[in-house]
């Protein structure tokens, strides 16, 4: 689409690499998120293309976000290309620099997931085979899911195999649920799938977004997930043939 066109920092040229695309997550009813997130991400020089994704449904339109993209582009900066796409949901705000920092991470090692909302693995006491999560622990531990609600990735893990399954593994759990769909398991999915390909954690950044809706359950620095969310991410887990989990010393990279 004729996207808005985004003014280069300082009117110096950013080349290709430099840069990376947004597929916002919008929330349903909510346009004035929608409408305030653009107008934040609007003054981020380093954001070459914002897609809006109104629905999880991958289609064929958006060339550039590998088909996860239901919409034409609204902010645009021409002539740049990027593999790098945050996601990023509409009801947070973050600073450039937080998601500048981010990036720069994922750059350096760009088939990791990397992101703010994180779980790390704690083994159960009763089954070497459950899948139980825990609080984060600061600048330690082995992060095994990032959530999707704000996340670096590489464009090529949107449409692979792997995160196909992971998908479809997550919403086949979700289907056979009679309360309300477990949401919180589809936002790690995308998490699982990446580690499964690169058989690497994903990197948990500290930062202090706004949570522009009702307070949330799940900060970036405090989460909790309930038994039926560890049953869904071990069938994903199944699905995608994963026997553990990669673990490593630090993968957590603190503010200072």
């Amino acid at each position: 689409g004729g996207g808005r066109r985004l003014s280069t920092r300082d009117g110096a040229a950013l080349a290709n690499g430099e840069t990376y695309a947004v597929r916002l997550s919008t929330t349903p009813g909510r346009s004035d998120l929608t409408d305030a997130a653009v107008e934040r991400l609007a003054q981020c020089p380093s954001i070459a293309d914002v897609r809006l994704d109104h629905t999880s449904d991958s289609t064929d339109d958006g060339e550039l976000l590998g088909g996860w993209g239901n919409a034409g582009s609204i902010i645009k900066r021409p002539g740049l290309t990027t593999d790098a796409v945050l996601l990023l949901s509409d009801d947070l705000a973050f600073t450039c620099e937080e998601l500048d920092r981010a990036f720069d991470i994922w750059s350096k090692d760009s088939d990791r997931m990397v992101g703010f909302y994180t779980y790390d693995l704690v083994p159960t006491e009763t089954s070497s085979a459950s899948f139980g999560l825990g609080e984060i622990s600061r600048g330690k531990g082995g992060y095994s899911v990032i959530s999707d609600r704000a996340a670096f990735v590489h464009r090529s893990y949107l449409t692979s195999i792997s995160a196909k399954a992971a998908m479809d593994a997550a919403s086949e759990w979700s289907a056979k649920r009679t309360e309300d769909s477990d949401v919180q398991c589809d936002s790690y999915a995308l998490s699982l799938a990446v580690s499964a390909v690169s058989s690497k954690a994903p990197i948990s950044v500290a930062a202090e977004p706004l949570e522009l809706r009702s307070a949330s359950s799940s900060s970036p620095q405090k989460n909790s997930v309930s038994s039926s969310s560890a049953e869904c991410l071990l069938g994903i887990t199944s699905a995608l043939g994963m026997q553990v989990l990669p673990s490593e010393e630090r993968v957590y990279v603190g503010s200072d």
